[in-house]
């Protein structure tokens, strides 16, 4: 039986930041083959099908909604259920960066009680963001750092996570290395690395998938997917991109392959 045909965009962008061998694999890939591939590719990672649903990246008040630099949420959304999760934060305002979707703010609460039985002590440092906080934040760090080295680690207006409701960064309770590179060495990092994922988290942009998420290793950011799709997710050792589209155009290829 034939397949039907796929329509698939890839933009002069995605094309020039992909590594030579992965780019002329996107342009000789027939579009006839792109579903059985994709099928394929969920076996490999053993992903049950059932979970794979490919139209939550599509859907906004979905939990397990993609939002990187590719799939952009608009630009007057707001989640209307935020609320204040019963939780530490490095600073005392009720402000909006406090808050997070209810669901995700059960489960944070659930998360950090879970890790102070192991003697583990953690705050927010930033949770929801406003198009216009993103906007300001991404700016000064463009302004600092320059364009390039700055979207390592911040999101353009629209593509951050923080917009969703459901990301939050977290530190030591007392606030040491928030949302810095050392606090990879910490036992907090290593806390959420091997428990977030019991709570509906997932350490968003992990160490090694730089060049799938395009990001630099954050352990500090953290996302709620729920329970089901987290256990996965750290159990195969993949990222959303990896689990929605098995044909993502990588980055860049890593330094050592």
């Amino acid at each position: 039986m034939e397949h039907p045909r796929y329509e698939v965009t890839v933009t002069d962008t995605q094309m020039n930041a992909l590594h030579p061998r992965q780019a002329i694999d996107v342009v000789t890939m027939q579009l006839d083959d792109l579903k059985s591939f994709q099928h394929t590719m969920l076996k490999m990672h053993q992903i049950p099908i059932e979970l794979n649903v490919k139209m939550d990246k599509a859907q906004i008040g979905s939990i397990r909604i993609l939002v990187n630099k590719f799939h952009e949420l608009p630009l007057d959304y707001r989640p209307d259920d935020l609320v204040y999760p019963r939780a530490p934060f490095i600073f005392d305002e009720r402000v909006d960066k406090r808050k997070l979707r209810k669901e995700a703010a059960r489960a944070l609460e659930q998360l950090i009680a879970g890790a102070r039985q192991d003697g583990i002590y953690l705050a927010g440092v930033s949770a929801f963001r406003s198009h216009a906080a993103q906007t300001a934040i991404y700016h000064s760090n463009v302004r600092r750092y320059g364009k390039k080295k700055a979207e390592l680690y911040c999101a353009e207006p629209g593509h951050s996570e923080h917009k969703t409701g459901l990301a939050i960064d977290l530190t030591r309770s007392d606030g040491r290395c928030a949302a810095e590179a050392c606090f990879a060495d910490m036992k907090e990092a290593k806390w959420l690395q091997n428990h977030a994922h019991e709570y509906g988290y997932i350490v968003r942009y992990p160490k090694g998938k730089e060049h799938i998420t395009g990001y630099q290793y954050e352990p500090w950011h953290i996302r709620y997917v729920g329970k089901q799709l987290s256990t996965l997710l750290t159990e195969r050792r993949i990222t959303l991109e990896e689990y929605y589209d098995s044909s993502y155009p990588y980055w860049s290829a890593p330094e050592n392959g």
